[in-house]
């Protein structure tokens, strides 16, 4: 709803709802949203990253990897 549509949590749980029913193409787009609203979600980039790789993406997953340890060194650890 248009009352949560600058919220990153609650967007990045509809994508992730939307992940889990196989719905890649606007789950993506909805994490993408997400992150452009708060770039360091953590929430957002670990869960863009099993999408990448849950649609055989594996380099950008990879590259999705380094980024995000980059901002949170103990996240991936």
């Amino acid at each position: 709803t248009k009352k949560f549509q600058n919220d990153p949590d609650i967007i990045n749980l509809y994508a992730f709802s939307l992940r889990k029913n196989n719905n890649f193409e606007k789950s993506e787009k909805q994490y993408k949203i997400a992150l452009d609203i708060d770039p360091k979600h953590k929430g957002a980039l670990e869960y863009l990253g099993e999408l990448y790789v849950a649609t055989n993406r594996i380099d950008l997953a990879k590259e999705l990897s380094a980024t995000t340890k980059e901002l949170s060194p103990t996240l991936l650890s």
